[in-house]
């Protein structure tokens, strides 16, 4: 199914015991050229523990004699263009803050192992790979006035304004959400306000 570098990455893979359930995989064509493609992915997984993650990729693609082969693979983020503000479900928004509350308070009891039950995708690969440094000790001081003001919404994605209080301090990030088949997750955060 690859051939060049994505095959080279996909042999590093044999062996590694990697086990994950894929669920749902959604594409969109970016590029089209002769015999050439751009693909982007969304690969939604149930990973070997239970819990629910997702990944973005963008590929291309050659068509060889034995059809379509793989020829680059590299990781992406979420397609946010060409959005409009759409509601979508009631109650998206609220189980969404319920989901940063729940980060938030994992947070600031010193919970680190314990919120990334919130996370997933590249939020959830860098919370990970900060672990030894961030466990240490509590992240935060306790939380509260956390409000949740939708920006823009497409499908299972939504992005949405996150203010909230940390002790005296008033902390505002830009957070995008995902929708997993375990519920609402936290795919990315950024820093607006505060330290």
């Amino acid at each position: 199914m690859s051939e060049g570098r994505a095959a080279e990455a996909a042999g590093k893979l044999e062996g590694k015991n990697l086990v994950a359930r894929v669920d749902e995989i959604s594409t969109s064509l970016q590029a089209l050229g002769r015999d050439w493609a751009r693909v982007k992915a969304t690969v939604e997984l149930t990973l070997k523990d239970g819990t629910a993650d997702v990944g973005w990729y963008e590929l291309d693609v050659m068509k060889e004699a034995g059809g379509w082969k793989v020829v680059s693979f590299r990781e992406g983020a979420p397609d946010l263009s060409g959005w409009s503000l759409v509601l979508g479900r009631a109650g998206d928004v609220e189980a969404a803050k319920e989901v940063f509350v729940g980060y938030l308070d994992d947070l600031a009891a010193g919970r680190y192992k314990e919120a990334d039950q919130w996370l997933a995708g590249p939020a959830l690969k860098e919370h990970l790979a900060a672990g030894d440094v961030l466990s240490k000790g509590k992240l935060l001081e306790a939380v509260s006035e956390v409000s949740l003001t939708p920006l823009a919404r497409d499908g299972k994605l939504l992005v949405a304004r996150c203010d909230y209080h940390a002790g005296e301090k008033k902390i505002g990030v830009a957070a995008v959400f995902y929708r997993t088949a375990q519920g609402w997750r936290i795919v990315g955060i950024q820093n607006v306000l505060g330290q």
